[in-house]
């Protein structure tokens, strides 16, 4: 049986990975966590982090990558 070492595969191909900046606004979204058929059965919804720059950043950083964001935040509660 072969080993495999991490200078197989694609990614030694192509070297080290730069670390990822994810560069716009970071939004909070209100998610309704169960099935309604519509808005007014919602009832509650929760806070989660949104945002195009916040999910790629999530999933480079689940992938292993470095990541950081720039951005800008406003002075309300959230």
């Amino acid at each position: 049986m072969n080993e495999v070492t991490e200078t197989d595969g694609p990614q030694a191909a192509r070297g080290p990975s730069a670390p990822a900046l994810c560069v716009g606004e970071t939004l909070v979204d209100l998610i309704c966590e169960r099935p309604v058929a519509s808005f007014d059965e919602a009832g509650s919804f929760v806070p989660h982090t949104g945002g195009a720059p916040s999910n790629v950043a999530v999933v480079a950083a689940r992938a292993g990558a470095a990541v950081g964001i720039a951005g800008d935040v406003g002075d309300d509660a959230w």
